[in-house]
């Protein structure tokens, strides 16, 4: 018997963030044995989502006698016992169904494709991301207890306690000019304890934006004086604040480590560490970010922002070992060591891939400041 092997590649998608690795984003090679008497294996990656529209990729890994465009796919709500509808065939591999998933309910996938056995997948649709935030983006003496906060802190701020209760994904997305597109950032970092060490950069975070606003205050006040700095007109009264309540952006998540382009926070029952430096129960996210320039919400198409992704519990699997076996072969040095890995984990009874699902919420992140008193903006 002859065999010889064949790799699946699992494309690196920058863009619209549609199907797979969070939208269809990483990178990755299967092994996967090729006998000639055999009929290969079905596979299915689907990525239920509350869009209007499921997008389903099906393929196989050998050529098989029965066409693929003559399969039938279903999608079953197994929480209200109904048929949610049937996939159609669009081109290639690319299937589609006019529907919606909804939080919380569990559904059942089966493909039925000639002369192999009936694919079955389940999932359950994770809880909707429904992440408070809160905003401070100028200098002005009544933000000095800004809701309550004991610190004169820019940016933005997430509240801990309403992060959805399973694993959550994050990234940054900056505007890429050249595309017309948001793409991914290629850094994140948190101030949240609990965040999973599997993809550190081996870097730290930090920016230059406190160090110059450090710089500004000592050339305008305590190189100077008080009695230096007018009080009238200018608005110089917030160099007379304690240290404390200068200025700064993003301090607590300087010093943390550098995640590669996605931050994972793991589920509850895998970790309850949710706690954060920042006060009242908040954490922060910084990175190598555009951001918003100004304002409390993204004012334009181009700003960048932050995606929180609430995913189900095979989906956080999948994702996981795709991102750590990706960066594990980055690091080989021959192509022996190709072949040595093990597959990834996936769901689908009867064939190979991944049945999942996921929520997601676009938030603002806020990385330059216009503080009314001092005219001016740093660059960083």
């Amino acid at each position: 018997m002859i065999s010889h092997k064949s790799i699946v590649y699992f494309r690196l998608f920058a863009g619209s963030l549609l199907v797979l690795c969070l939208t269809a984003l990483i990178a990755c090679e299967r092994e996967v044995d090729l006998r000639p008497e055999g009929k290969g294996n079905i596979v299915v990656e689907c990525i239920l989502t509350e869009g209007e529209t499921q997008t389903l990729r099906l393929s196989s890994t050998d050529i098989v006698s029965a066409s693929l465009k003559d399969a039938v796919i279903s999608l079953t709500d197994e929480t209200e016992s109904t048929l949610a509808g049937r996939f159609v065939f669009q081109e290639g591999d690319q299937w589609k169904m006019d529907y919606a998933a909804k939080p919380y309910h569990k559904y059942l996938l089966t493909v039925e494709v000639d002369g192999f056995e009936t694919v079955i997948a389940h999932t359950v649709m994770p809880e909707r991301v429904s992440i408070q935030h809160t905003v401070l983006w100028r200098v002005w003496p009544e933000n000095l207890e800004f809701d309550g906060f004991p610190d004169w802190e820019l940016g933005s701020r997430y509240e801990i306690k309403s992060l959805p209760q399973g694993a959550v994904w994050v990234c940054g997305m900056n505007y890429d000019e050249s595309s017309g597109k948001h793409v991914l950032a290629s850094t994140i970092a948190t101030s949240l304890e609990s965040s999973d060490l599997f993809n550190l950069t081996g870097e730290t975070y930090w920016n230059e934006y406190n160090p110059q606003a450090d710089q500004r205050f000592e050339d305008l006040y305590e190189k100077k004086g008080p009695e230096d700095v007018s009080m009238v007109g200018s608005g110089n009264w917030i160099y007379h604040f304690p240290r404390e309540f200068r200025p700064t952006m993003y301090k607590y998540v300087v010093g943390c480590p550098l995640h590669d382009t996605f931050l994972r926070i793991p589920p509850i029952t895998e970790d309850d560490n949710r706690t954060a430096a920042d006060p009242k129960g908040f954490f922060s996210i910084a990175g190598s970010f555009q951001g918003s320039t100004f304002g409390i919400e993204p004012s334009s198409s181009t700003d960048g922002y932050i995606l929180f992704i609430s995913v189900s519990e095979e989906y956080d699997r999948y994702l996981k070992e795709l991102l750590t076996e990706e960066s594990r072969q980055a690091s080989m040095q021959d192509f022996a060591s190709l072949f040595s890995r093990e597959n990834i984990h996936g769901n689908i009874e009867n064939g190979i891939g991944i049945f999942g699902a996921k929520t997601e919420q676009e938030l603002p992140w806020i990385k330059h400041n216009k503080p009314g008193s001092w005219g001016n903006d740093f660059e960083w």
